[in-house]
């Protein structure tokens, strides 16, 4: 009783003499088997603190981004402004609270940076400081990656792969706690402290590539996909219908000129009326000389990017010393401004050993800018475990914002099926492991098919050992994001597919609504999340692309390269859109599902059960959790992969037909001066500005055509001239 009278008289005349202290976050160190404890941190060492301020109207907001990206909605494309979003969301006085707060607490913390918005302050301190404010211990830790190694068979060099290599598997160490408070002055303005339990993420391993020379899309590869197809499902046609003798087209890869042909894009030429971005981290390089080369290769426009943010750009990336490798970056910029041409594109490089920097610096600096670009591509995925609930959530928040602002976030779904990377290293690491950012409902998730290139059907993109595609698409249910409602249906209509046939999930323990506690036996081999966001949406191929590294020609495989091309697409239909004075597509995931019917090519073959291929294309793990393709939504292709034509249709038509049971119209007229092809295939006509006079020149003519007649018939015209009178005479 005296001690909590003592308490109770300290709070009351002494609260500077007492700190109270609310819990706010924990690490889930028990789910991550890569990181091991070293050490305490030296009390006098510097660290940096980022401190999270709530923001206001976020579920206000949240529900405007629906409103504003539903296509049968009455305000669907009417975006905010940068400054009408900060203005609803900006908290000043959480952000004087804390402010005052650091300053009061201790003249050692220093505020080095506020974002523009005043929605994260960065702070540096002693360890001692930020211990006896967050009520914790900080320790170093070490990450281990050992899957990170750059699997880049028939490489380059031998040099370059074994500098690569030894570069990958470096290890690290960073200082963070595994569980901190916040004290009461400061914890209903603070969300997060970032850098205090948010360990970086489990690093993907380097893209998979191949030279051209010795591809491995052979003969043996193509029996074998087709034994895979026919194993599966019968009645399939026998080739992909391509014409493989016209120009820039070459069997076994996917080519700009194949993406084009095949998904029906007939114009591949924009302009600055819109731009796209693309993200880049893991020691990855742009050669501006291999874009050159490709763009001249296949006939392009020859274009380098626009603005480059964070470096790793360099002629000679892929030999040098200075980074770990090229394929991703270069795949990924080839293809982005190969399909959507004359667009300007921004490379966005990030480091990679820090999981707040990683996806917020992206996302926050891309949400704050005075013009964000209509599209982001992230080629890059990790373990949804490996992200802390802030962290989560400070990523969807600016996400959010972008949508509102019309940007689309396109993001790879995983090249390893349902099991994650880390199953290259045995069946031991088999499971349902979402991938991030792919998981999270504001990103368009995009998974990976293949057959076309190889004039077969188009499948899911599942990994063949020695002879075939190299990956496997990911998918499956989030475990920290709720199903979006324009999902449900969807993914009711799957299950109800699936159910009691051979096609049900692999070893699906349990179809519940909610998996058990993370960590476990029980989580990691047979639970998925069945109430989940489902990923991926959409798909578009994703094996062996064609692309230059180096200045030599090889094959790379990977969602990461079906990510930028469907963001390409995405910029494509903006330009269009833009031109008809209309908004950008910005959210794009309910306008997906909503009008998924007049678009999509349906994919019904494939599983993705086992991971990517090792052990220089010989190897892959296959696992009992996994999903098969079906018709409708599955947890493989999503809604299958777009045809683009039709998705232009159907986008640019919103305005004029707005009931989805309506026919879209067809693109309207275009400015003059813009560079535009004309296509009647199938039925499909670009009209430019040319075109439309044409049409309209040819209107008046049948118009005086038709009059002439009608003057003939009637003799109306006897009195007019002599020489008409003659004509007339002769006239029954």
């Amino acid at each position: 009783m005296k001690a909590f009278l003592l308490i109770f008289i300290g709070v009351l005349f002494f609260p500077h003499l007492i700190a109270l202290h609310i819990w706010k976050e924990s690490a889930n160190l028990h789910l991550r088997p890569d990181i091991s404890y070293v050490q305490p941190a030296a009390k006098e060492s510097e660290h940096e603190i980022i401190f999270g301020i709530e923001q206001r109207n976020l579920e206000e907001l949240e529900d405007l981004l629906y409103d504003v990206s539903d296509p049968d909605s009455e305000n669907y494309g009417k975006h905010w402004t940068k400054d009408q979003v900060a203005e609803f969301t900006k908290d000043p006085k959480n952000y004087e609270t804390v402010v005052n707060f650091l300053q009061s607490f201790s003249p050692a913390i220093k505020i080095k940076e506020v974002t523009l918005h005043q929605e994260y302050i960065k702070a540096i301190a002693p360890i001692e400081i930020w211990e006896r404010m967050f009520s914790c211990s900080f320790h170093i830790y070490k990450l281990v990656h050992p899957l990170s190694t750059f699997h880049f068979s028939d490489t380059l060099d031998s040099l370059t792969s074994k500098r690569n290599e030894k570069k990958a598997k470096t290890d690290y160490t960073v200082i963070r706690t595994d569980s901190y408070s916040l004290p009461i002055e400061i914890e209903r303005h603070v969300f997060a402290a970032f850098n205090t339990v948010q360990f970086p993420h489990p690093r993907s391993p380097k893209r998979l590539a191949r030279m051209k020379d010795k591809s491995v899309q052979s003969d043996s590869s193509k029996s074998n996909l087709r034994k895979l197809e026919e194993e599966q499902e019968e009645g399939l046609s026998k080739t992909s219908q391509i014409d493989w003798s016209q120009r820039f087209l070459e069997k076994g890869y996917v080519t700009p000129k194949l993406i084009q042909l095949y998904y029906e894009v007939y114009n591949t030429t924009a302009s600055p009326l819109v731009s796209q971005g693309i993200l880049e981290s893991l020691g990855e390089a742009l050669d501006p000389s291999d874009l050159t080369l490709f763009q001249q290769y296949f006939g392009l426009l020859v274009q380098p990017v626009s603005q480059v943010i964070g470096g790793h750009v360099q002629i000679g990336a892929c030999s040098s010393s200075n980074f770990s490798g090229c394929a991703e970056s270069n795949l990924d910029v080839q293809y982005v401004m190969a399909i959507a041409q004359n667009v300007p594109t921004i490379y966005w490089y990030v480091p990679d050993r820090n999981n707040f920097i990683d996806w917020m610096d992206f996302v926050t600096v891309a949400a704050s800018s005075a013009n964000p670009a209509d599209v982001y591509s992230i080629s890059y995925t990790t373990y949804e475990y490996g992200f802390s609930t802030s962290t989560a959530k400070a990523f969807n928040t600016e996400a959010i914002k972008l949508g509102v602002m019309g940007s689309t976030i396109v993001a790879a779904s995983g090249d390893d099926g349902v099991v994650g990377f880390l199953a290259r290293q045995g069946a031991s690491n088999c499971g349902y492991f979402p991938q991030y950012p792919a998981s999270s409902p504001y990103v368009t998730a995009i998974g990976g098919t293949t057959g076309v290139e190889n004039d077969l059907p188009e499948i899911a993109c599942q990994s063949v050992a020695k002879v075939g595609p190299s990956i496997t698409t990911g998918g499956g249910f989030s475990n920290l994001y709720a199903m979006p409602k324009f999902q449900k249906k969807h993914v009711d209509d799957y299950f109800n597919l699936v159910n009691n046939t051979y096609k049900k999930p692999f070893f699906n323990a349990t179809a519940s609504a909610r998996i058990p506690a993370l960590g476990g036996n029980r989580y990691k081999y047979g639970y998925f999340n069945r109430s989940g966001r489902a990923y991926p949406d959409v798909s578009l191929f994703a094996s062996n692309y064609y692309v230059f590294m180096g200045l030599q020609n090889g094959g790379v495989d990977g969602t990461s390269a079906s990510a930028p091309v469907m963001a390409a697409f995405i910029n494509l239909v903006n330009y269009r859109r833009v031109l008809q004075g209309n908004s950008t597509m910005g959210w794009i995931n309910p306008f997906l599902y909503k009008r998924a019917s007049m678009f999509v090519n349906d994919i019904t073959v494939g599983r993705n059960n086992c991971s990517a291929l090792y052990n220089n294309h010989q190897s892959k793990t296959c696992c009992r959790q996994g999903f098969y393709a079906t018709p409708g939504w599955d947890p493989l292709t999503g809604l299958g992969s777009v045809n683009f034509r039709r998705f232009l249709n159907a986008a640019t038509g919103l305005v004029l037909t707005p009931s989805p049971t309506q026919t879209p119209t067809k693109s309207p007229v275009a400015s003059p001066t813009s560079i535009l092809s004309t296509s009647s295939v199938h039925g499909f006509q670009f009209f430019d500005g040319a075109y439309a006079g044409i049409a309209i020149g040819g209107t008046f003519f049948l118009l005086f055509l038709g009059a002439l007649l009608y003057c003939i018939r009637t003799r109306c015209c006897l009195k007019n001239t002599k020489k008409t009178a003659k004509v007339m005479s002769v006239v029954p």
